[in-house]
Formats: C-alpha cells, structure tokens, sequence
C-alpha cells in the first residue's frame, strides 16, 4: 500500500484532496485504487 500512495502523491487522488503532495493521513485506502 505505501507503493500505491508514493505513486498517488502527485495526482492526489484521496478524500476529494488535491494538490501537487497530499499528506499520507489524507490519503483514503478506498479510494488509492
């Protein structure tokens, strides 16, 4: 999973979150996929 969130750092795809880097804490486990 923290594979998934490195790669997910730069589109932001979690919790309706964007930016150019989401805080890990942001991050919703459902929605990293």
């Amino acid at each position: 999973m923290l594979e998934a969130i490195r790669i997910n750092k730069t589109t932001c795809k979690g919790c309706g979150m964007c930016g150019d880097v989401c805080p890990v804490l942001l991050y919703c486990s459902s929605h990293i996929y």
